[in-house]
């Protein structure tokens, strides 16, 4: 894949967090799997807190039946990708839904990440964060100007962009 240059700032893929959902989809969907491998392929930095990386790491080992998925996955983690591990130090209360979402938001404020890509009805319904965009992948695409792939899908949940 060429380098995509809007994906770019400074030079720098975008950072962004993906909520372990995208992850899990990307198993399985058309636009939660484009934009994990557009982080695969170097094109985004994936911004994580610890918390952030147990919850991964926990969801992944139930994929034995996918384990070149997996594998491909957890390579990236460590390092075969761009990841940017932070430990936030500020506490939000953003999600009123589900609290146990707030690390999302916490991990990308502290990255200075772009967008938090979820398919999570109680984090879309947050919109943004102080300058922290929550779209679906669908939608995260679309706000590119990237278009899924043959096959993608707007993931029921997803939100569309605001444009």
């Amino acid at each position: 894949m060429p380098p995509l240059e809007g994906l770019r700032r400074g030079g720098e893929p975008f950072r962004v967090v993906l909520d372990t959902n995208i992850l899990v989809a990307s198993f399985f969907r058309g636009s939660s799997r484009q934009v994990v491998g557009l982080w695969l392929g170097g094109e985004l930095t994936l911004c994580l807190s610890p918390a952030i990386r147990r919850e991964y790491d926990s969801v992944l080992a139930h994929f034995a039946f996918r384990k070149e998925q997996a594998a491909a996955i957890r390579e990236g983690l460590e390092g075969g990708s761009p990841v940017l591990v932070v430990n936030p130090v500020r506490r939000v209360e953003a999600v009123a839904d589900d609290p146990s979402d707030d690390k999302f938001i916490e991990c990308a404020l502290e990255a200075g990440a772009s967008h938090l890509i979820s398919s999570d009805k109680a984090l879309l319904e947050v919109g943004s964060y102080e300058g922290v965009k929550v779209f679906s992948a669908y939608a995260f695409l679309a706000d590119l100007g990237l278009g899924p792939e043959e096959g993608g899908s707007k993931e029921a949940s997803g939100r569309r962009s605001p444009r």
